[in-house]
């Protein structure tokens, strides 16, 4: 037998992974980098980094700012993100089962970069590549002189496949949650089974032999139309049986000396009937029935 497979397709069929980020959260986070970035530019040289370190606060990747020179203005900054945030609703965060995720890769390799790089920067480094991934950024915005760009830049090409790889996974988690919670639509009733009692009397009477008599629904005299149940209470019209009598039929060939069985058993013989059935009138099958913020130092508000 050959191995199982680590992660056998549902129903045989490719589980369908949704965005990770609502594309109205990745729109309102991009816009708003860009417009604050635009306005700090004249006030601190890192005015990008702000803008990151505001909306990955805002976000939960991060609780304390990663520009601790600029907090001040930071905290202006965060309560106009807070509130501009709040149009989109329920997109307006990421998954707390996403946040969750990328908070435990954060803490586990902040302690294997603190060592080299210290806390501060080992963290920065990680954020500017779970923004590009999240698509908040296209390039890395971690700060820091020219000369240690390039050494940044190959370890956070590291970091972004594995944030890549923890992403992909809670794709498919909740991609089988949501596969395994989607109730199966209901088999189609088949039609209802049809009632054999006409087609059960058509054939019975289809193979009785011929007889002399004949079925009349004539009543006879001194019988009950409608005779009361033993509880006191009047039977139905369609409940009662048609009282029923026997008549001769005439034969078309008959002789009237040839009733000879009749003659030979007395002069007022009557002739033998033959067994009949009487069966309710109405009896059978009833099938037929039925987009610009401004920043201000003394007021945290947003001007339109």
């Amino acid at each position: 037998m050959g191995a199982r497979p680590a992660q056998p397709a549902i129903n045989g069929n490719a589980l369908a992974l949704k965005p990770a980020v609502a594309p109205e959260l990745v729109r309102h986070v991009t816009n708003f980098k860009t417009t604050v970035t635009e306005q700090l530019s004249k006030r601190t040289t890192a005015a990008e980094a702000v803008a990151m370190s505001v909306i990955n606060r805002g976000l939960g990747l991060a609780a304390e700012s990663t520009i601790p020179e600029e907090e001040g203005l930071e905290k202006i900054v965060l309560g106009v993100f807070e509130s501009s945030r709040k149009n989109l609703g329920a997109n307006q965060s990421l998954h707390p089962g996403l946040v969750q995720t990328l908070g435990n890769f954060k803490n586990n390799m902040i302690r294997t970069l603190e060592p080299k790089m210290g806390k501060l920067n080992a963290e920065r480094l990680i954020l500017s590549a779970v923004d590009r991934v999240l698509g908040f950024a296209d390039r890395s915005t971690m700060p820091g002189p020219e000369s240690d760009k390039k050494q940044y830049d190959e370890a956070e090409n590291v970091l972004i496949s594995a944030i890549q790889r923890v992403v992909t996974e809670h794709q498919r988690t909740l991609a089988a949650v949501a596969s395994v919670s989607t109730p199966q639509a209901a088999p189609r009733p088949g039609p209802p089974p049809s009632a054999p009692a006409a087609a059960s009397n058509t054939a019975l009477t289809g193979h009785m032999p011929a007889s002399d008599y004949t079925v009349s629904a004539r009543p006879i005299a001194g019988a009950e139309a409608s005779p009361a149940d033993p509880l006191g209470n009047p039977r139905s019209e369609a409940a009662a049986p048609a009282a029923c009598a026997l008549t001769t039929r005439p034969s078309a060939t008959a002789d009237p000396t040839s009733h000879s069985r009749a003659n030979t058993a007395g002069p007022g013989a009557q002739p033998e009937p033959h067994a009949t059935q009487c069966h309710p009138a109405g009896s059978g099958s009833g099938s037929g029935n039925s987009h610009g913020w401004e920043i201000d130092d003394d007021e945290d508000e947003e001007k339109s």
